[in-house]
């Protein structure tokens, strides 16, 4: 509990930023998915749990199956227009069920979907 107190709240804050920013840039997208999965152990220090790594891993692998996309000029015209700044806000209610210490599961599942909510990208 100390960690969170002295470190933990502002450091997972700083670490969904830097996730939000890998998965904005796209080539860095895996990266930050990882990242996501791993919020809750940069707050509290507990590992994640394995439904946790494994929703990370799926949902990795289904990004890079051959889902049928909607076009992409309609997702760069939603990204650069909504997707940005909604993903933002996606980030800071996840990184706060984050600091409910008993909602880790739904906080990654949440920043799992930063994806869908940045850029329309069906998973």
């Amino acid at each position: 509990m100390t960690w969170f107190i002295l470190v933990g709240w502002w450091l997972s804050a700083l670490w969904a930023i830097c996730a939000w920013g890998c998965l904005l840039l796209g080539v860095t997208m895996p990266l930050g998915l990882r990242m996501c999965g791993r919020i809750h152990h940069v707050a509290t220090l507990k590992p994640p749990s394995d439904d946790c790594l494994d929703m990370v891993d799926i949902t990795i692998w289904r990004m890079q199956q051959a889902t049928p996309q909607r076009s992409a000029l309609m997702r760069l015209a939603y990204a650069l227009a909504i997707g940005w700044w909604a993903s933002l806000v996606w980030t800071f209610v996840a990184w706060s069920q984050c600091l409910r210490l008993h909602n880790g599961t739904l906080a990654v599942t949440m920043l799992l979907r930063l994806p869908v909510v940045m850029t329309l990208r069906r998973v």
